[in-house]
């Protein structure tokens, strides 16, 4: 897009709020006279309100449509205001952006392949100094007015270095230079290469490098506060754990001491039983001594060894020795129940003699046993 395009539009741009604006004060214009007219007709009103207190029905009707009216001409003209004001903000933008995206197009009138700029400068003294201060250094230099050697509007002045026959010369004498390049293309009026100044690369690389070192930091600082959470945790889960086997510690010590306190009470009501034995077999003996004979009675019990084995046992209440029988091969003989029936019938029935002691039957008064004999076999 061309110079002269975008100056065309921004006059276009002008005139159209030229027009916004006369029309607003139009508006203004006509609103104000709407407004004298309804204050005359309302100071007319009050007169006649005054001579007359009943207002007739026509009247209201005539207020209610010129109250109407206003407002609905004060709607139109701010939808009108409105309306344009859209419009214009609009077209701005679309001249703005245009300009914006319209990348600059050089038209240099110079004999060679590349120019170099090397600065750009709102005055012309400025842009003067500088490319004399180059021509001393030994370079081919010289400046220019940006709007009439581009189809930017820009107000500025631009320094250059060259021409140069090629880039490689250009990059040559520009190396010797530490400021920001932009390389024109004479031919296509456009910027081929943008080169960065050695402070512009220092200052990059320093902000790079600034930029990585708060990222470290910031590593650190996550890390060093993610390592105290976990130091904290495991802290914690340690000191949960210590409880954990400390609870664990004192109740297996309650179930011990509990245990130990079980076994001395057993302890002591085992001894307590020990004493009562000991006490009644004292007791028995001496009522045996004092009794000479007792109405005998027998007791039988049934211990299984083995297998199809066992030992009965026949105890009586008158110090007759204990009596004692090895069974084997029971299921033979009918099972445990059977034998001990038959033993139970044989001493109700007839008694036994057994190792020359007669057991006399069951419910028989006999003399008390007071011989040494303590168990005999059947």
């Amino acid at each position: 897009m061309s110079n002269k395009t975008n100056d065309e539009k921004l006059r276009i741009l002008r005139e159209r709020l030229a027009q916004i604006k006369e029309k607003e004060n139009n508006s203004s214009v006509k609103l104000n006279l709407k407004n004298e007219k309804l204050d005359k007709e309302n100071h007319l009103n009050s007169e006649y309100i005054t001579q007359d207190k009943k207002p007739t029905l026509s009247s209201w009707i005539f207020k209610f449509t010129l109250i109407m009216a206003i407002a609905f001409g004060f709607l139109y003209a701010y939808n009108k205001f409105n309306k344009y004001s859209l419009n214009t903000n609009t077209e701005l933008k679309k001249v703005k952006k245009s300009i914006v995206n319209n990348p600059i197009n050089y038209n240099l009138n110079l004999k060679g392949k590349n120019i170099a700029i090397t600065a750009t400068f709102d005055d012309k003294e400025s842009a003067k100094a500088m490319a004399n201060n180059l021509e001393i250094k030994g370079f081919k230099s010289n400046y220019f007015y940006l709007p009439d050697k581009s189809n930017s509007t820009k107000q500025v002045y631009q320094v250059f270095v060259g021409p140069y026959e090629n880039e490689e010369e250009t990059n040559q004498w520009v190396q010797n230079i530490d400021l920001d390049i932009s390389i024109v293309d004479i031919n296509s009026g456009t910027i081929s290469k943008t080169i960065k100044s050695k402070t512009t690369i220092q200052k990059e690389r320093v902000a790079k490098e600034n930029k990585e070192k708060e990222r470290i930091a910031k590593e650190n600082k996550e890390k060093v506060r993610i390592a105290k959470e976990n130091e904290e945790k495991e802290r914690i889960a340690k000191e949960n754990e210590e409880k954990e086997r400390i609870a664990k510690e004192n109740k297996e010590k309650e179930r011990i001491a509990k245990e130990n306190e079980e076994k001395e009470k057993l302890e002591t009501e085992s001894a307590q039983l020990k004493k009562e034995i000991n006490e009644l077999k004292k007791n028995r003996k001496e009522l045996l001594n004092d009794i000479s004979e007792i109405t005998i009675k027998y007791t039988y019990n049934f211990t299984k060894t083995i297998n199809d084995e066992g030992v009965i046992t026949i105890n009586n209440n008158a110090g007759y020795p204990q009596i004692k029988q090895l069974l084997s091969n029971i299921n033979s003989q009918g099972g445990i129940e059977n034998i001990l029936k038959n033993i139970q019938n044989t001493i109700n029935t007839n008694g036994i003699i057994i190792d020359d002691i007669f057991f006399e039957q069951n419910g028989t008064t006999v003399p008390i046993y007071k011989g040494d004999l303590k168990i005999v076999y059947y």
